[in-house]
C-alpha cells in the first residue's frame, strides 16, 4: 500500500481469537500528507471489557489514534505512544 494515497477504509481484524463474542477490528482512516511528514489515522473496535465478568460484557469502546510518519521511515526504531483520556 502506497502511503501517500487514500486508504480503502476496509476493517481488518486484528486477531484470530474473539473476546466474548467480539473480535476486535481496525480501520484504516485517511492519510494527509504534510510538509516532512505524513498523517495516518486509525480507528480500533475493541471489547469493553476483556474478562467478560462484569456488566459490560459484549459492549465494544473505539479508539481513535494517529500516526506520524517520516517520508525516510526507519521501521526498527520503537514506537513512541502519548495516551490522553478524560
Amino acid at each position: 500500500m502506497d502511503p501517500t494515497q487514500p486508504p480503502s477504509g476496509k476493517r481488518q481484524r486484528l486477531g484470530s481469537d474473539s473476546t466474548n463474542g467480539i473480535t476486535p477490528t481496525h480501520e484504516l482512516g485517511r492519510s494527509t500528507p504534510f510538509p516532512g511528514m505524513l498523517v495516518r489515522e486509525h480507528v480500533f473496535t475493541v471489547p469493553l471489557d476483556y474478562s467478560g465478568t462484569t456488566s459490560f460484557q459484549g459492549q465494544t469502546i473505539t479508539l481513535f489514534a494517529r500516526e506520524l510518519l517520516s517520508p525516510a521511515r526507519n521501521e526498527s526504531l520503537p514506537f513512541l505512544v502519548y495516551l490522553q483520556g478524560n
